[in-house]
C-alpha cells in the first residue's frame, strides 16, 4: 500500500468516527497550521524561490504573512462559522424554527495550484474546516 493510500484510509476513518466535528479539533488544526507557517517560513520562501523564482519579500509578503493573517482571521471567526444558520419559516409552519447545520458529506482532496500554492490552498482549507470536512492536501507539480 502506498503512503497516499494509507493517508487516504486514515482520513476516511477519521471522517467516519466524526473526529473532525468538534470545535476543539478544528481550532487545533488551524493553530497547528499557523505554527507550521511561522516555523517553516524560511523553508517555504526558499522553496518558492527555487520553484517559482520568486523573491523572498514577495514570497513572504504575498504568500506567508498574508496566509498567517488569514489563519488568525479564521481562528477568530471559527466559532461563529460553526453556529447554525437561522432560516425563515413559512407562516403555515409557525411557530416552528428552522436552522441549517453545516455537516460534511465525506472527505475532500485539495490539490493546490502551482502559482500561489500556499495562499490559494489555505483558502480552500478554511472553507472545508468550517464544515468539518476530513481532508487531504496535495500540491500540483
Amino acid at each position: 500500500m502506498s503512503s497516499f493510500e494509507a493517508i487516504h484510509r486514515e482520513v476516511v476513518q477519521n471522517h467516519r468516527k466524526g473526529s473532525t466535528l468538534p470545535y476543539a479539533f478544528r481550532l487545533k488544526q488551524l493553530q497547528r497550521l499557523k505554527e507550521f507557517l511561522i516555523k517553516e517560513e524560511k523553508v517555504l520562501a526558499e522553496a518558492l524561490r527555487k520553484d517559482l523564482h520568486r523573491a523572498d519579500f514577495e514570497s513572504r509578503g504575498l504568500e506567508i504573512v498574508c496566509t498567517i493573517a488569514e489563519v488568525d482571521f479564521a481562528i477568530g471567526n471559527l466559532k461563529k462559522w460553526m453556529e447554525p444558520e437561522v432560516t425563515a419559516v413559512p407562516a403555515l409552519f409557525s411557530p416552528a424554527k428552522s436552522e441549517i447545520h453545516a455537516q460534511p458529506y465525506g472527505t475532500c482532496l485539495i490539490i493546490g495550484p502551482f502559482n500561489y500554492p500556499i495562499t490559494l490552498t489555505v483558502r480552500a482549507f478554511f472553507l472545508l474546516i468550517k464544515s468539518s470536512y476530513s481532508l487531504e492536501i496535495r500540491f500540483a507539480l
